[in-house]
């Protein structure tokens, strides 16, 4: 199964339950999931990150995190615009924040 950008353009609950029910499709077989979105690859066994047409890196979310490269600085960004300005309990880098997550 190949997916691009499935749920471009969806209000967040229906994102959700668009990911859900192919989280459900896919079990047990290979899929391929293209998305800016990395809310949608966060789950996935491998993630590779583009750009400029070549890998830049390749890993689990996790890993992608701790590398702290190009996914976490993206993840971060994106995570940002959901992250309340820091109240000094915690670390004020979205790349901190988010590689808590």
């Amino acid at each position: 199964m190949i997916l691009d950008e499935p749920s471009a353009g969806l209000d967040a609950e229906s994102e959700h339950e668009i990911h859900l029910s192919i989280s459900r499709h896919r079990a047990g077989s290979t899929s391929l999931l293209i998305s800016h979105r990395l809310n949608a690859v966060h789950d996935a066994d491998r993630i590779a990150v583009l750009g400029d047409g070549r890998v830049l890196e390749a890993g689990n979310h996790r890993e992608l995190m701790q590398g702290g490269g190009e996914y976490a600085r993206l993840f971060a960004l994106q995570a940002d615009g959901y992250v309340d300005e820091p109240s000094g309990s915690g670390p004020a880098d979205p790349v901190q924040a988010a590689a808590a997550s």
